[in-house]
């Protein structure tokens, strides 16, 4: 029997070894890439745009994202009241803009489908469709090849968050869209500066900003890497980094100014349920949420956010695991699934400590790679900070959410390839656990298909 597992195990190793062929790679990215898709179409089919959705109000008032994309449909102009008099609307517009839009295509195209909101769904598949595709690209710039780059693949490829974005009909996904384009045409403009390319940064980070406020993030890494440029090369990159600010500034601010001007609405406005608002947790001070690790919001009862009760979800790390792998749903509609989902966020919170154990390997050891491994510990410290902050500013069990810091998984997808590549101990380890969640997450959706919509 000893002799047959080693066997087996021998030639599984010399299988996985043969990933490493640029030719199988090609291969392997292009199933995991086409098999993510239509897990994520099929999500969509099931779900609707009422379904594990956000803020997403109704078409039939002025409320909500849906409410804002109908207005713009109806009126055919920005809206011309104070945007804080209606739920959503002091969102910048561009996402809204383009679904209002692309349904008014649909519905011309295929009149029989009219009054149906459903199509809107298509558009976040797309979003996430190419934010994946980034972070392909981006493993490549970095030249992680064969295991160091297709298995961390898997946690992005696959990844609860992004399946669950797929259909959301809010502005996030293609704000993420955006940044992560920022991010990839910054790399790429450090690496052989031109017009073109930061031309195109400075629209991704112009248009994400024109989506959401929160696109400005992007902002701190790219501007490390301009900065470091110009240290360098001062001469040859002045007059394309005044390009850039020419283009970034009115692109970016141009809606918060209009406000701000016209009804008064303060830059940074963001909208404040109240005290009396499910979730509350004003009443607890800051330090003692950041310590609270009480093993009972690890158990199989609690593992889901807990938005009330005994065990409330305070702390928000445990509300970033958590939301990772289920995002502020519960998956109670079979026991099965959600002994899967059990699982699950153990793996997630394994392979986050195998990433994290890789942040100075991938600073110290890719030195060639060295100001573009800086930006992105720089996205990750400020995305981590600005949503730990906004927990606290705002202090709600929903503010606990990966749906406010999206890019970390970019930098947790590279910090993994890094110590893939660079580690001995344990590398076949998280090979495994990368292989276990990405199967255990597509189980899970194919059952929540299954129980809930069908």
């Amino acid at each position: 029997m000893r002799k047959f597992l080693t066997a087996k195990a021998v030639m599984i190793k010399k299988y996985m070894d043969d990933w490493d062929n640029p030719k199988k790679e090609s291969v392997i990215f292009a199933i995991i890439m086409i098999s993510s898709l239509l897990l994520r179409f099929f999500y969509i089919c099931y779900t609707s745009v009422y379904d594990m959705q956000h803020d997403v109000g109704t078409p039939h008032e002025m409320d909500g994202h849906l409410g804002y994309i109908a207005y713009l449909m109806s009126a055919h102009h920005l809206p011309d009241f104070d945007v804080r008099e209606a739920f959503q609307f002091w969102h910048p517009p561009v996402h809204h803009a383009v679904s209002a839009l692309f349904l008014s295509m649909v519905w011309k195209l295929i009149p029989a489908r009219q009054g149906n909101y459903e199509a809107l769904q298509l558009l976040p598949l797309v979003y996430v469709t190419i934010c994946i595709w980034l972070v392909w690209k981006l493993l490549k710039l970095w030249d992680y090849n064969g295991k160091s780059a297709i298995f961390p693949f898997f946690l992005i490829a696959f990844n609860p968050t992004f399946i669950i974005m797929s259909g959301s009909v809010n502005n996030d996904p293609l704000c993420f869209m955006f940044m992560f384009l920022a991010m990839y045409f910054a790399v790429l403009w450090y690496r052989m500066p031109s017009y073109h390319l930061i031309m195109a940064c400075a629209l991704s980070i112009g248009f994400g900003m024109s989506t959401k406020g929160t696109a400005a993030i992007i902002a701190f890494p790219v501007g490390a890497l301009f900065l470091l440029k110009w240290i360098k090369e001062k001469k040859k990159v002045f007059w394309q980094l005044a390009l850039f600010a020419v283009l970034v500034f009115p692109l970016g601010f141009w809606w918060y100014i209009r406000n701000y001007l016209l009804y008064g609405v303060p830059v940074n406005y963001i909208y404040y349920t109240g005290a009396d608002t499910i979730g509350y947790l004003g009443y607890m001070p800051a330090w003692k949420r950041a310590l609270d690790f009480d093993i009972h919001h690890f158990t199989f009862e609690n593992i889901y956010l807990q938005f009330e009760g005994r065990y409330t979800d305070t702390n928000p790390i445990i509300g970033l695991l958590k939301t990772t792998v289920f995002g502020q749903w519960r998956y109670n509609y079979n026991l099965y699934i959600k002994a899967l989902a059990y699982v699950l966020f153990f793996i997630w919170v394994a392979l986050v400590v195998v990433s994290l154990c890789a942040v100075w390997s991938f600073v110290k050891k890719r030195k060639e790679y060295l100001a573009e491994s800086i930006s992105i510990v720089i996205l990750f410290a400020v995305q981590f900070a600005s949503y730990y902050h906004f927990c606290i500013t705002y202090p709600f069990v929903w503010t606990m959410d990966i749906r406010y810091a999206v890019p970390i998984l970019l930098c947790q997808c590279l910090f993994a390839a890094e110590y893939i590549r660079e580690k001995k101990r344990f590398k076949y380890g998280t090979i495994c656990l990368c292989s276990l969640f990405a199967i255990i997450a597509v189980m899970c959706f194919v059952l929540l298909s299954f129980t809930r919509f069908a």
